[in-house]
């Protein structure tokens, strides 16, 4: 029984044996079988591969790709050239310096020929003597491009091209690129006038202008600065007249300039074309300056003469009396256009004088003309009292704080007492106090003692040197700044000016404002004595025309012969006591500065004019044993001025200051 049990085991072993070996068999057969076939596909496709019949490079998709800018619209890969299609696409003007293709293994080739692409404008690069590889290859490799934007920084970009290669063709030679924008350029201005022997309110004068160049706006703004040599100014802003100004169309074919009102100081006179400038957008201001006539070989010409029409009567009771000490009561003989005496198109101008030692204030005055809320319409008759005017009726007393002052009665050619109209009846001046003259005290705390001119009888409301003095006494960032206003006048001696450190000058902004004449040689000495001098704005356009080389022109730091225009100040050097910790400032309005290149030997350009690099903002140098300083903001003028009170521009002048006086 045992071994029947045993003998049925051996038999199912062995049957499990035959089994097994039966399914190996199997499984080897199928592995040698398939093995086999998958071995002669490999075989295959390495022979194919091999015999150049597969090129797996050749199955990529061909293309030209470079970052955003420069797009690469086209191109062609043979064994010896490359050539692409590019656009630019940065929104300016670029140069394209040199374009390179380089193999992965380093082996490159370029072209530097530079070609000028102005925005959205496409052109075709041919590179040639290149290695690329062999023809029906795959050119798989870089694209670099090296570009110059009009802000004349280099820049470069990489990309990436891949193509089939193809025979080798000769190198082809590119148009050549166009030429730069030649810059727009001013060279004649030239004045016509359209009036009879003199020009009258509301005539005409015929403006015209030479000017070429790629650059040239399709409508161009010219405006012209004339004047007579003395008094009569004529500039966009800032001088007696509004003018001259103009539109062109093209060279040589611009417009005329209406004249407007003629100024009291341009009645009789002739006025001469002096420099041309030529705007895009607009007049100084809005517009954007292309060239003037200051270069060598431009030429302006033409002269305008206006008229000066003659006076109704009426002035010959507008005269002054002899004033004395005290109370000087006129009213028996009073300074008066009135009643019959008061016409049309009058000017009666006179200056009037206390004694020597006082000054004239507690001024009564009676006015009744028409109304011309001070003279804001073309259409005006006032009295003026140092510089401020009255109209309407109105009666008052008005301080003038000088010795002497002037007075101006005006009327235009409407409505006046002879017309009929007797509500009008004119002006007098009834009572005129010559009071004595109390001297200006300097703050408490004063260590450094600072007087800034103005001319006698110009007001606070026209002129600035007022608010000069406050900011300077405000002590915002220097301590110990005293100031007082003077007039040239109170400084026309050394005993007068030993009383003061440094002494503030510059423009008024008003019409025949200034009396440096007054006092310029004796500041020349005490300069040169150890003294200082701060010197601002359209000083330069002044002083150019009243002195020779002489006074005031010999101690500014800069030359007065030429000037140009900027709207502030910026590059300022920060290792200067002066322009330490001032940033740029912009006055967000046009002003003068001297030409490039206009600082006098010795002198220290510490900041530029605004818009003009390398043309002097800020100057300074040592005069004799003094200093002197020149800034080109207008801070003695009253309108222009009303934002160099406060911050940066503020801080500039009260560290010049303090530098000048060597404390």
């Amino acid at each position: 029984m045992q071994e029947q049990k045993i003998r049925k085991f051996l038999i199912f072993v062995n049957e499990i044996e035959q089994n097994m070996q039966k399914r190996c068999q199997a499984a080897l057969e199928f592995l040698i079988t398939y093995g086999w076939a998958i071995l002669v596909v490999l075989v295959a496709i390495g022979a194919l591969s091999y015999f150049g019949v597969l090129n797996f490079d050749m199955l990529l998709p061909e293309r030209c790709v470079l970052p955003a800018g420069i797009t690469c619209l086209d191109f062609k890969m043979s064994t010896s050239s490359a050539t692409v299609a590019l656009k630019n696409n940065f929104g300016e003007t670029i140069t394209l310096d040199k374009i390179t293709v380089a193999r992965k293994d380093g082996i490159s080739c370029s072209n530097s020929t530079p070609i000028f692409l102005k925005n959205n404008d496409k052109t075709t690069v041919i590179i040639s003597n290149c290695n690329n590889g062999d023809s029906g290859k795959r050119f798989n490799g870089d694209i670099s491009v090296d570009y110059t934007k009009e802000k004349l920084l280099s820049h470069s970009v990489k990309g990436s091209i891949q193509a089939k290669l193809t025979e080798g063709e000769p190198a082809q030679i590119p148009p050549p690129p166009p030429p730069p924008p030649t810059p727009c350029t001013l060279t004649s201005v030239s004045l016509s006038p359209n009036c009879g022997a003199d020009c009258s309110q509301g005539e005409t004068v015929s403006v015209n202008a030479i000017y070429s160049g790629d650059d040239c706006p399709s409508t161009a703004y010219l405006q012209v600065n004339a004047d007579d040599s003395s008094n009569c100014l004529i500039r966009y802003s800032g001088g007696d007249m509004q003018g001259i100004y103009t539109t062109c169309s093209s060279s040589g074919n611009c417009g005329t300039w209406t004249v407007p009102a003629i100024a009291n100081d341009c009645k009789g006179k002739t006025v001469t074309a002096k420099i041309g400038y030529l705007y895009e957008g607009g007049y100084p201001g809005t517009g954007t300056l292309k060239d003037d006539t200051l270069d060598t070989g431009d030429t302006v010409n033409g002269n305008v003469k206006f008229e000066n029409p003659v006076l109704p009567g009426g002035c010959a009771s507008f005269t002054c009396p002899s004033l004395i000490s005290g109370v000087n009561n006129l009213a028996a003989n009073p300074i008066q256009v009135w009643m019959s005496q008061y016409g049309n198109n009058m000017d009666c101008v006179k200056t009037c004088s206390c004694p020597a030692g006082t000054e004239m204030n507690d001024i009564a005055y009676l006015v009744d003309t028409e109304q011309g809320l001070g003279c804001l319409f073309v259409w005006c008759d006032y009295l003026e009292i140092c510089g401020e005017r009255y109209d309407w009726y109105q009666t008052g007393t008005k301080d003038c704080n000088a010795q002497s002052a002037t007075f101006r009665f005006h009327s235009d050619q409407y409505v006046s007492y002879n017309e009929g109209y007797t509500q009008y009846r004119g002006a007098k001046i009834t009572s005129i106090n010559c009071g004595v003259a109390a001297p200006p005290q300097l703050p408490p705390g004063t260590t450094i003692k600072v007087a800034v001119e103005q001319k006698a009888g110009i007001s606070d409301g026209e002129a600035g040197a007022d608010n000069v003095v406050s900011q300077l006494n405000d002590r915002s960032f220097v301590s110990g700044l005293g100031a007082i206003e003077v007039s040239g006048a109170n400084i026309d001696s050394a005993s007068e000016l030993n009383n003061y450190d440094v002494v503030v000058i510059g423009s008024s902004g008003v019409s025949n404002g200034e009396d440096y004449d007054v006092f310029d040689n004796a500041l020349e000495t005490w300069v040169s004595n150890g003294h200082g001098v701060v010197a601002t704005g359209s000083i330069i356009m002044e002083v150019s025309s009243l002195f020779g080389e002489e006074g005031i022109v010999n101690i500014l730091p800069v030359r007065t012969s030429g000037s140009t225009s900027g709207t502030g100040v910026d590059n300022l050097n920060q290792g200067h006591p002066v322009t330490s910790g001032v940033s740029t400032i912009n006055t967000g309005y046009t002003i003068i500065c001297p030409q490039t290149g206009y600082e006098k030997a010795g002198s220290t350009r510490i900041g530029d004019c605004r818009g003009k690099t390398g043309t002097p903002g800020v100057v300074v140098w040592n005069y004799g044993s003094g200093r002197v300083v020149y800034i080109n903001l207008e801070y003695m003028q009253q309108v222009t001025a009303y934002n160099l009170r406060t911050g940066q521009p503020d801080k500039l002048l009260e560290q010049a200051v303090k530098w000048a006086s060597k404390k």
